[in-house]
C-alpha cells in the first residue's frame, strides 16, 4: 500500500504548493498498475480534470470523469486506473489544523446547513457548484505559473475552498464541525 500523501509531498515532478501540512497539486498519475492500494494522514479533495479513476473504500466506490469532485477523508482506499485517456487531478491534501482553523473562524458568522445524521463515511461526491468551478480554474493559473503565489494568498485560497465545502454540503460542514471540536482524530475515524 503507497503512502499517498507522502509521495505528492516528496515528489518535486508535480506542480505543488505547501502551507504547513497542507499540500496542493496539479498531478498526472504517473502510477501505471491498473489497481494499487493507497492511504492517506490527511483528508483529501479531487477535483478531475481529466481521465476516468475509481476509487473504493470500505463504505462505497466512486467513478470520477472530469468535471467531478470526490471528498476523501484520511485512511486507506483502492484506485482501479483506467488508461483511455491520461489522467490529471487537482489535489487538496488538507490538514485538520487547517479544518479547524477555518471553521472556528466562520462558526456563528455564516449559516451553516448541517446534516443531522452524521453518517460514517469515508469518502463523499462533492455536488458540483459554480464557486467551486470557478475556483478549481483559479487554482489552474496558480499552477501553471512560474511563481509560487504568496503564503497569504494561499491560506486564503484553501480557506476558500474550504468555507466553499461547507457552504454547499450539509454533510462536510457537520463533518468539518466534528474535526473542529475534538482534539485528535480517533483510530476509528481512521480506519
Amino acid at each position: 500500500m503507497l503512502n499517498f500523501y507522502k509521495i505528492v509531498k516528496d515528489n518535486l515532478s508535480f506542480n505543488r504548493f505547501e502551507f504547513r501540512e497542507t499540500v496542493c497539486l496539479e498531478y498526472t498519475c504517473p502510477i501505471d498498475a491498473e489497481q494499487i492500494g493507497i492511504f492517506s494522514r490527511n483528508d483529501y479533495l479531487v477535483y478531475v480534470l481529466s481521465g476516468k479513476k475509481t476509487y473504493k473504500t470500505v463504505n462505497g466506490e466512486w467513478t470520477l470523469a472530469p468535471g467531478q469532485t470526490l471528498y476523501l477523508k484520511k485512511g486507506a482506499e483502492v484506485i482501479h486506473q483506467y488508461f483511455d485517456d491520461e489522467y490529471c487531478m487537482l489535489g487538496f491534501f488538507l490538514s485538520d489544523e487547517l479544518i479547524k482553523e477555518t471553521y472556528e473562524e466562520v462558526r456563528g458568522k455564516m449559516a451553516l446547513n448541517h446534516s443531522k445524521d452524521l453518517l460514517e463515511f469515508t469518502a463523499a461526491p462533492v455536488q458540483p457548484s459554480s464557486y467551486l468551478e470557478g475556483y478549481f480554474h483559479s487554482m489552474l493559473s496558480y499552477f501553471r505559473g512560474v511563481n509560487r503565489p504568496p503564503d497569504p494568498i494561499l491560506i486564503l485560497k484553501l480557506k476558500e475552498l474550504l468555507i466553499n465545502l461547507m457552504d454547499c454540503d450539509p454533510l462536510l460542514a457537520a463533518y468539518f464541525n466534528s474535526v473542529a471540536d475534538q482534539e485528535r482524530p480517533s483510530v476509528h475515524q481512521i480506519m
